[in-house]
């Protein structure tokens, strides 16, 4: 299996619609690889993976609008038809194509500029296999990044709010949490340091 960094546009983007968060759907159906490019089956996709006023993709909406797009984890795709079929990333996807459409319409989309959306980085795969993509995907969904302590979590917002000037809600917006989280882990940490305090 090898690998290439690209740079492509949004508009050449495809969204999978064979992707494993839609085979729980009474209205899934498997879509042959002929079938991809189909605008019908793209339009079904992203419905699919947006949700009814963008709720399933909210968080990524308010978190690219206020940090960007941050390429921190590029998006995968292979080449099918002269476009780019998205194997990793398709939520991602999903919201700059939502953010596309309203950019293009001059509505706020925050942060985001026309290089978010023209300029996209990503890792192309050429020759992997059916079997290779599975287990890269059982890796990313299933084993996963290892999560942060509540700890660990809580300094990093304490640090953003105490040391760089960030308000709760930018912090909120900014790491795609509720202002309940945020609250609830700087209270752990002061009782956390109060009782280091005491031990001391």
């Amino acid at each position: 299996m090898e690998s290439k960094i690209i740079t492509k546009h949004i508009d050449q983007l495809l969204l999978d619609p064979n992707n494993y968060r839609f085979i729980d759907r009474r209205d899934y159906e498997f879509v042959p690889e002929d079938q991809i490019l189909d605008p019908r089956v793209q339009k079904r996709t992203y419905n699919f993976i947006v949700g009814g006023n963008q709720e399933k993709i909210k968080d990524l909406i308010i978190s690219f609008t206020s940090n960007g797009f941050l390429d921190i984890e590029l998006i995968q795709v292979k080449e099918v038809g002269g476009s780019y079929l998205v194997l990793e990333g398709n939520r991602r996807t999903a919201a700059l194509k939502y953010l596309w459409e309203e950019f293009k319409a001059g509505k706020d989309t925050g942060e985001l500029t026309d290089s978010d959306f023209s300029d996209i980085k990503l890792v192309e795969i050429i020759g992997e296999d059916s079997v290779d993509h599975l287990i890269t995907m059982g890796l990313h969904h299933i084993s996963g990044k290892k999560k942060w302590d509540a700890v660990n979590e809580a300094q990093l917002i304490n640090d953003l709010i105490t040391n760089h000037g960030k308000t709760e809600s930018q912090v909120c917006d900014s790491l795609g949490i509720s202002i309940q989280k945020l609250r609830r882990s700087r209270r752990s940490l002061s009782l956390i340091q109060q009782h280091r305090f005491s031990c001391m």
